[in-house]
């Protein structure tokens, strides 16, 4: 791999957990984690973020898509509800203009997600899907974890009213050591309808800061960044179900690379990520 195709990837690496967890209402407000009317479901969940770095080859942008569809059978787990999830579609790309695209389709992961939620949103992760070959610098499974499930807190909240919340979350992911922090302002706008559901919208708010360090090939790449992200959520009450997720997420920061003999670079980057559950 070039030096150019490590720093887009060390980049990249890890960058959905940007989007944190977000707050939300109590059991006693009718949104929490529960055993569903149904007991499997079908998520997409489209990811871009476009990054852009000030580099002593000159100033480029990266942009990385990835597209998964998640087939999830849930069930009654001690701590919460399992969550068992196999990746039957999936597509991720990068393209480098000095060096040109990585991808990765399916065919690169193997195994699936082992996730227990519990009701107000924490994850414990038992497995995640193992990627190979160009999937390995590209994907984050155990970011994705943390992120798909936006975090229900023990109080109650009625529609119009907002609350803070703080979201910590550190481990290895592939290459990558990451440690994020956000925090996240929520307000319940109230019901609304969504393919025919009647559910209810959580307006989210967030900022925070991630840090990830990545050994590529004997070179040591870290990044520190300022986040922040708007969007909102859908969570269907009767059906225990979420339904949609949605962040715009902006990043902010430096990228330092050991070893290599390169000054530290600034770095931008934007992007949404889409979570929805296939009717």
């Amino acid at each position: 791999m070039t030096r150019q195709h490590l720093l887009a990837a060390a980049l990249c690496v890890g960058l959905s957990a940007c989007a944190g967890g977000s707050g939300g209402p109590s059991p006693d407000s009718g949104l929490a984690y529960g055993m569903p009317s149904t007991a499997t479901a079908q998520y997409m969940i489209a990811d871009t973020m476009e990054i852009n770095v000030d580099s002593p080859m000159g100033s480029m942008t990266v942009p990385q898509t990835t597209e998964a569809t998640l087939d999830v059978t849930f069930s009654n787990a001690t701590g919460g509800l399992g969550i068992a999830a196999t990746i039957a579609d999936y597509k991720v790309t990068m393209e480098n203009p000095m060096t040109g695209a990585m991808s990765a389709d399916e065919s690169d992961v193997s195994g699936a997600f082992d996730l227990v939620l519990s009701r107000t949103g924490e994850v414990s992760i038992n497995d995640v899907p193992t990627a190979s070959g160009n999937a390995a610098n590209l994907s984050g499974f155990r970011s994705m974890s943390q992120s798909i499930f936006p975090r229900l807190p023990d109080a109650t909240v009625m529609p119009g009213e907002s609350w803070v919340d703080t979201v910590t979350w550190s481990g290895t992911d592939g290459p990558a050591e990451i440690a994020t922090t956000s925090v996240v302002t929520s307000t319940v706008v109230g019901d609304t309808i969504v393919d025919g559901r009647t559910v209810v919208r959580v307006d989210v708010s967030s900022t925070g800061t991630m840090e990830t360090e990545t050994n590529q090939q004997g070179a040591v790449f870290v990044n520190e960044l300022e986040t922040s992200a708007t969007g909102f959520f859908f969570f269907d009450t009767s059906a225990n179900l979420l339904v949609a997720y949605q962040l715009d997420r902006e990043v902010e920061g430096i990228v330092t690379v050991e070893g290599m003999g390169i000054p530290p670079m600034s770095v931008t980057g934007e992007g949404p990520v889409r979570l929805r559950l296939i009717p």
